[in-house]
């Protein structure tokens, strides 16, 4: 060597394809080639495991001259299939657990070289037990102050756990519930204060060998719990095409008396984030009947008609009354408006009533307490005492009145709804 020969290499440095050349000196000549192949790093990578919240965390040491990293998964006794190439020495498995069971991982190296891709050792196989995350299906504000849960099934799991509250980071004001089974998550929560946000996260759990696997919890889902109200003013000036009219006494119209009491109310009440639904903005609307107006409480909470009563007695009464929807669902709500009428208008103790129609048995006997049920909504008439008595009837016909009236009748509808 280097007397009658020389020896140079080429493409000998990576795993692959390398070839010798050896070339003749002085008293020799030409150059003969061969090629042998250049086998990886015969090293094993150390691979670790760590559950994140943005997954499972991989990590292993670096191979000398490794172009990168192929990351095998396995779940269960399926086969394994490729999930990433990396050229770091760390990965995050962030994709969706689709599955409850153990999954395996596994790191080889590899090498570039000819066009060429070499494989190194495969590290050991580190495994981890993966619980799917609940997936929710449905969350919405339902009527009296809930709202409605619902989170998909999870199949081979054990139990769940749900949290909800007005603390986006459930550290507290959290409510904490268990269930076992893999049925869905169906939950039903009350007593909601309106214009309130809630959060809600669910994961789900498995035992394995006898030790509790919780899987991550889902996305923190947010929703304002909200109240929409139908406000119904009682009466129409001139006769509508159901027949009803507008009561007139004097100065005083219940037509127009229960519209003006209507908007003030409507106004508070939007103050405060409540929605409002109006069935008449105008005193005069002709085609509109008591079944149109029942049924444009659709959606809403309750419907609330304003009113005030009459009597052919010779006696004076003075005496706020409810008339309530049959099945008692909006009594509550009756008797704090009622409640908050009889403060301001003065009078007797409040009544309340549930009446039954003749022509539809099981049903409202008023039109639109009838209608409104049609549609899924509860409601109450409210009859702010007699307008028939003189004094009444002079204290009704006053702004000043009406606003102070709908200012206290709103805030017993927000403290129905423990609205602020």
């Amino acid at each position: 060597k280097d007397v009658d020969y020389t020896v140079s290499y080429a493409s000998n440095v990576h795993p692959g394809i390398g070839r010798i050349y050896v070339t003749g000196i002085h008293t020799y000549t030409g150059t003969k080639s061969a090629e042998f192949v250049i086998q990886p790093w015969r090293i094993q990578p150390t691979l670790t495991l760590k559950k994140t919240t943005d997954g499972i965390s991989l990590s292993w040491n670096s191979i000398e001259g490794a172009t990168g990293y192929r990351i095998y998964r396995q779940i269960d006794k399926k086969a394994e299939g490729l999930l990433a190439t990396q050229t770091g020495t760390s990965y995050i498995d962030s994709s969706e657990i689709t599955t409850t069971g153990e999954y395996h991982y596994t790191v080889i190296p590899y090498w570039e070289a000819n066009r060429e891709q070499y494989l190194g050792d495969r590290s050991a196989q580190v495994s981890v037990y993966q619980v799917k995350v609940p997936s929710l299906r449905t969350l919405r504000t339902g009527k009296t102050k809930m709202i409605r849960i619902v989170y998909g099934k999870c199949s081979n799991v054990d139990g769940y756990v749900l949290q909800y509250g007005t603390d986006p980071t459930f550290k507290k004001n959290t409510k904490t519930i268990h269930y076992t089974g893999d049925t869905a998550i169906a939950q039903t929560v009350s007593h909601m204060g309106l214009g309130e946000t809630h959060y809600v996260r669910a994961c789900a759990y498995k035992i394995v060998n006898g030790t509790k696997v919780s899987g991550a919890w889902s996305v923190t889902e947010q929703l304002e719990v909200t109240c929409k109200i139908c406000i119904d003013p009682g009466h129409i000036r001139g006769e509508s095409k159901t027949g009803e009219y507008d009561n007139i006494i004097g100065s005083f119209s219940e037509a127009t008396f229960s519209l003006t009491l209507s908007n003030y109310l409507k106004q508070e009440l939007e103050k405060k984030g409540f929605e409002v639904v109006m069935t008449r903005t105008t005193a005069e609307n002709p085609t509109l009947s008591l079944k149109d107006r029942g049924r444009t409480a659709k959606g809403c909470d309750y419907i609330l008609s304003i009113h005030s009563n009459a009597t052919d007695s010779y006696y004076a009464i003075h005496r706020v009354e409810a008339y309530c929807s049959v099945d008692g669902t909006a009594d509550a709500l009756a008797k704090k408006i009622a409640t908050a009428a009889q403060k301001v208008m003065g009078g007797s103790k409040p009544e309340y009533y549930h009446i039954y129609s003749d022509d539809h048995p099981g049903e409202n006997y008023f039109g639109v307490l009838r209608h409104a049920k049609k549609v899924g909504v509860s409601g109450v008439i409210m009859e702010h005492s007699y307008y028939t008595t003189a004094s009444v009837r002079s204290w009704l016909v006053k702004n000043s009145n009406l606003k102070r009236l709908a200012k206290e009748e709103a805030k017993a509808i927000m403290a129905y709804y423990h609205a602020t």
